[in-house]
């Protein structure tokens, strides 16, 4: 890593901020603001950069070359990639989950941007909770929080524009969302009886 001294300021030394001496490169800054790169603690830009038109998806790494240059021309040095991990297609399934996590992984140490993981785990999910649960226990997953659109999802079913937007977003076919959610609602069902049973 290339130490710099800013000129009139602190050097950086190793990718943190020290006090001022010598350095390999020099930056006259004279009349600007120095800032600290940002931390973006919820960015879901990824989607956008893996997926930029529906049911198009470009290969993880070009994506996320795009986004890190997006992230890095805007200031944001560590960023927490907001994914969904839901039972869905598309976007938000265990396989684009899958893939965005083992490229995130296999970025170099000291790459710039930081990619971190920040899982939103979809309540119902159960067919990717021990995955996730393994994921946090080997140190891949950063942030943690849980979603729980199965409720809203299944008030959509009736009404076709929303449908629509979801197959759109997936890449479904227009009947795929009624068959998963149909299914994905009988299984939180017995999986709520179980537990009354207990």
């Amino acid at each position: 890593m290339t130490d710099i001294l800013i000129k009139g300021g602190p050097r950086i030394a190793g990718g943190v901020i020290a006090a001022p001496g010598p350095a390999q490169v020099e930056i006259d800054a004279s009349g600007l603001d120095i800032l600290p790169g940002f931390i973006d603690v919820h960015g879901d830009a990824f989607e956008r950069a893996i997926a930029a038109r529906p049911g198009v998806y470009l290969p993880v790494g070009i994506a996320l070359a795009e986004l890190e240059a997006q992230l890095l021309a805007a200031g944001v040095t560590t960023a927490y990639l907001a994914i969904t991990l839901s039972w869905e297609a598309g976007l938000r399934s265990a396989a684009t989950y899958k893939m965005l996590r083992d490229a995130v992984l296999a970025r170099p140490a000291g790459a710039v941007p930081d990619l971190k993981l920040h899982v939103r785990f979809e309540e119902t999910n159960l067919d990717c909770l021990d995955m996730a649960v393994a994921d946090i226990e080997a140190g891949h997953v950063k942030m943690l929080s849980f979603n729980n659109h199965t409720p809203s999802i299944m008030k959509k079913l009736a009404k076709p524009a929303s449908v629509a937007k979801m197959v759109e977003r997936c890449g479904q076919t227009y009947e795929a969302p009624k068959r998963t959610d149909t299914r994905q609602h009988q299984r939180i069902f017995e999986r709520d009886c179980e537990h009354e049973q207990e």
